[in-house]
């Protein structure tokens, strides 16, 4: 079993948008327990957990940063430890690898953690709260980058769970600029950039997306800022979670 597709997983990372350090930005990478692999494995619900979280920051060589922590989150995918609660350890079919698809802002994330730390350390004596978030500090300054992503290029998700929706949408979409698409093993993600002049397309009432929607209901999604299955790593089928299925780039 291959632990990645390497060339896809290049061919990912090649396109993502640049991140600069004038302002300051970052991309995102977490390894994370579905849901919905869990109940497909034990029939019991919890929620999406992040176990691992990883920050690529702005250098000159961080495309390569940013593919050699798809590897070690890849390792870890495959043979981590991880429990949950009455559910024990959680076998690596229940575990996805995705990333962030926009650069997340650094210096409104460090405003938001900071003005978030001055509630707890203006006190005299910290509180046992205080002390919690302290222990936390890491995963609060990933949430905060989570929440503040930089605005450019202007990237949406069209997420379709029907295989019969797929060419509908697709060629209903045609006449915008297309990102990527992918395959998972659920259904399809459509990834379109409306930072060229596709946003009013797009979004006007009556526009591209109400016309998808109202003809396919819930069986797709649209996702403003996506966290992505990574192309070329694993992701299973919820009905079988044996099954090896690594996630495609088809355009």
């Amino acid at each position: 079993m291959e632990l990645i597709k390497e060339n896809v997983v290049k061919e990912f990372v090649d396109k993502l948008p640049d991140i600069e350090s004038i302002p300051l930005s970052a991309h995102l990478l977490m390894l994370a327990v579905r849901s919905r692999f869990v109940k497909a494995i034990f029939n019991v619900k919890i929620k999406d957990m992040v176990v691992e979280r990883k920050i690529i920051r702005s250098n000159p060589g961080w495309r390569e940063v940013y593919f050699q922590k798809v590897y070690n989150l890849a390792l870890l995918q495959q043979q981590g430890s991880y429990t949950f609660r009455n559910i024990g350890q959680i076998p690596s079919e229940g575990r996805a690898i995705f990333g962030t698809l926009m650069p997340r802002h650094v210096g409104m994330a460090t405003k938001a953690l900071l003005t978030d730390a001055m509630g707890y350390f203006c006190q005299e004596k910290l509180s046992d709260d205080g002390k919690r978030w302290m222990g936390k500090i890491d995963n609060k300054f990933f949430g905060a980058l989570h929440a503040h992503k930089h605005r450019t290029p202007m990237l949406k998700t069209v997420d379709i769970d029907d295989a019969l929706a797929y060419t509908d949408v697709r060629d209903t979409l045609s006449s915008l600029k297309n990102w990527m698409t992918t395959k998972t093993s659920r259904g399809y993600h459509i990834i379109k950039d409306l930072s060229a002049g596709g946003a009013e397309e797009f979004h006007r009432g009556g526009g591209l997306w109400d016309k998808i929607h109202a003809k396919w209901g819930d069986a797709v999604e649209l996702q403003h800022d996506s966290q992505e299955p990574i192309p070329g790593t694993l992701y299973r089928k919820v009905d079988k979670p044996d099954f090896l299925n690594y996630v495609e780039i088809i355009e």
